[in-house]
């Protein structure tokens, strides 16, 4: 049973039930992103998982400048700067699309 199913049948009240899921779907965006900005320094990052996390952000208000941002940092030659640019990058989507951050 998918999740979006096992929340349909919820005898709550309120609309609470349906924002789980979007809020899934964006942390698990930020979840991939967050591991390629980790990795973005020794290996391109610029894959399909990442494009999908991407297009998570694209919905949201600025949402293409940011992706696009985020995409552009993976793409940069030099692998410290790489790596600052796309953590900034991060950061502005973290904050665009209201994500708590996990407790390490």
């Amino acid at each position: 049973m998918d999740r979006k199913s096992q929340l349909a049948n919820v005898a709550f009240g309120g609309d609470w039930a349906e924002q789980i899921i979007p809020r899934e779907t964006a942390q698990g965006a930020i979840e991939t992103l967050e591991r390629a900005v980790r990795g973005c320094r020794y290996e391109d990052y610029r894959t399909d998982a990442v494009r999908d996390a991407l297009e998570v952000v694209r919905v949201k208000p600025k949402g293409d400048l940011l992706a696009s941002r985020f995409w552009k940092a993976l793409s940069n030659q030099n692998p410290a700067l790489r790596e600052q640019e796309a953590r900034d990058a991060l950061r502005l989507i973290r904050s665009a699309i209201g994500v708590a951050v996990k407790a390490q």
